[in-house]
């Protein structure tokens, strides 16, 4: 991740792991000292999602949004000192399935329209499941925009079967 930080293009990283994946301290340790916003989705409606995202901004940021949208928050976003502004938007499943305002906000920051200067986006996500069998048909074609996919941790046996539900056990192996 360091070395797609260090980048001088927009990178998209999609950073996935099961619940105990170490997921949530990895991400803490990677912006620690650099510029970053951070907005855990939550598994609710997408105007309460928007509405939560939304006022993360406000709070982190000091700004007024002219309109409610992901565009308009994407606008107000800006690093402290210049340097590239780290994107987290963890739990990403819970934003993506019910949202596809989100895909075209992403697509716009990643393509330098809402934002001018360099960013890194991280999606990360602990659904092992949605990742591996739905995150491609979810995003559609947003799915280019991904420069990297970091799998953190290993599949356990469970993650495996739990990961082909219509399938035996033994044809899940």
């Amino acid at each position: 991740m360091e070395k797609l930080y260090q980048e001088h293009q927009n990178t998209t990283v999609l950073l996935y792991g099961t619940s105990y994946s170490g997921k949530e301290d990895f991400i803490r340790t990677f912006i620690k000292d650099k510029d970053a916003f951070y907005y855990r989705c939550r598994d609710i409606s997408p105007e309460e999602q928007k509405r939560l995202f939304l006022e993360e901004i406000r709070g982190r940021f000091g700004s007024v949004l002219k309109e409610e949208s992901y565009e308009e928050g994407f606008r107000r976003m800006r690093s402290k000192d210049g340097s590239r502004l780290v994107i987290v938007l963890d739990e990403f499943q819970f934003l993506a399935r019910r949202d596809t305002e989100i895909l075209s906000a992403l697509t716009s920051l990643k393509a330098k329209k809402l934002y001018p200067g360099p960013v890194m986006i991280v999606l990360a996500a602990s659904n092992l499941s949605w990742v591996v069998r739905d995150f491609d048909e979810t995003v559609g074609s947003y799915r280019k925009q991904i420069n990297e996919r970091i799998k953190l941790g290993d599949v356990s046996f469970l993650d495996v079967v739990r990961t082909f539900p219509s399938f035996s056990v033994p044809d899940a192996v």
